[in-house]
């Protein structure tokens, strides 16, 4: 009796058991079949936008212009004040003479007028002093230094402006020749080279007179070019 109790109950114990562990691994299985559901359902959490970069902005590089560009006209200048004052005289407008003044000339010395005309179609000035050399009447050679500048209180220095057919005067001294010890030559011409200019003129004596074939012996002085005759 008590053993056939016994084993019923073991019977019945073990078949509790696997009642039990039955019904637990079907709940099991359940519930992994539901997170397995829940898992499969889930939404992808991976993106399918995939932005698109906006084209590279390069910017293209501007054409240079092809056509050549103009130079704007230039400026003409004003006129000025001084823009109407008369250029010095060129040697190829003036004329050169020669007058005697046999009123003012002594025992050895004598004086001349030199004379410088406009001889052009403009006005034109001349400043200064003239360059003077005696010429040799027989061989053309010059003779002695150039013309020494001889001073005058009266008489100034400043540009002698000449309007066609004006004229303007350098006093000239000279001395006589036979007060020195040197080879007397005949001379007719003088070489006059006016100022501001390169270009010499000859022009002939009021009289022949004599000069000294010396280089170092001067006998002319010239006086700066006034606008009339002095009075010495």
């Amino acid at each position: 009796m008590t053993s056939s109790r016994v084993e019923a109950a073991r019977r019945g114990t073990s078949g509790g058991t696997g009642h039990r562990m039955a019904a637990a691994l079907g709940a099991a299985a359940l519930l992994c079949t539901a997170l397995s559901a829940c898992a499969t359902a889930a939404p992808s959490s991976t993106a399918s936008t995939t932005a698109t970069a906006p084209a590279s902005a390069t910017p293209t590089a501007t054409d240079a212009p092809t056509g050549t560009p103009t130079r704007s006209p230039a400026a003409v200048p004003t006129s000025t004040p001084g823009d109407d004052v008369p250029v010095a005289c060129p040697a190829g407008a003036l004329g050169a003479a020669l007058v005697s003044r046999p009123m003012d000339s002594g025992m050895s010395s004598f004086f001349w007028d030199l004379t410088l005309t406009n001889t052009g179609s403009q006005a034109c000035t001349v400043q200064g002093y003239p360059g003077v050399r005696l010429v040799n009447a027989v061989t053309g050679a010059l003779l002695g230094p150039a013309a020494a500048h001889e001073r005058y209180p009266t008489v100034t220095e400043d540009a002698v402006e000449l309007a066609p057919g004006a004229s303007a005067y350098s006093l000239l001294h000279l001395h006589q020749a036979g007060v020195y010890t040197c080879t007397l030559v005949a001379v007719t011409e003088l070489e006059v080279t006016p100022p501001g200019t390169d270009v010499p003129l000859r022009v002939t004596t009021p009289n022949p007179i004599q000069g000294c074939d010396d280089p170092l012996i001067g006998l002319v002085n010239a006086g700066p070019f006034a606008p009339a005759s002095l009075v010495y």
